[in-house]
């Protein structure tokens, strides 16, 4: 494709073609243009500031559950079964997590249970809270065992 072939670029950088002698003693065409090397020197600089601007962390300020409202479901981990109810809170941006045994199966209070407790409470909010591509995670010092139940609050990110 030949610099002429881009009529509506003439308007912006008129052509000026140099006939030179190519390495087999053909004539080879280059374009030039004058007012192209400014042109393109803005463009290079606009797209770098642009391309290197820094970009906030981006937080999730919604869920598709509404505000306050008590949502359970059913998880099964080695073994046993639990129920998980979370409800969003709009004021931290958190959801309110409870795990709980079913058939009224009190949890223990050790930091094994705690662990345990955490692992299914983040993976049962990063299937059914977060959006696709963001995981839940523990907000650090909110687990706590009361009545044979954890509470705790996650955040996905």
């Amino acid at each position: 494709m030949t610099c002429a072939e881009f009529k509506w670029f003439r308007k912006w950088a008129p052509q000026k073609f140099d006939t030179q002698q190519g390495p087999y003693g053909h004539a080879v065409r280059r374009c030039s243009s004058p007012k192209l090397l400014p042109l393109l020197a803005t463009l290079l600089v606009a797209t770098t500031i642009t391309a290197c601007a820094s970009r906030g962390h981006v937080t999730v300020v919604n869920s598709t559950y509404p505000d306050g409202v008590m949502h359970t479901e059913p998880v099964f981990y080695n073994d046993k079964h639990y129920n998980v109810s979370f409800s969003y809170n709009a004021g931290l941006n958190a959801y309110d997590v409870t795990v709980a045994g079913r058939s009224g199966r009190r949890l223990g209070d050790k930091a094994g249970d705690q662990a345990i407790v955490e692992q299914i409470a983040a993976s049962a909010l990063t299937h059914f809270a977060c959006p696709t591509g963001q995981k839940s995670a523990i907000v650090p010092g909110t687990s706590r065992h009361v009545d044979g139940h954890w509470t705790m609050q996650t955040r996905c990110a």
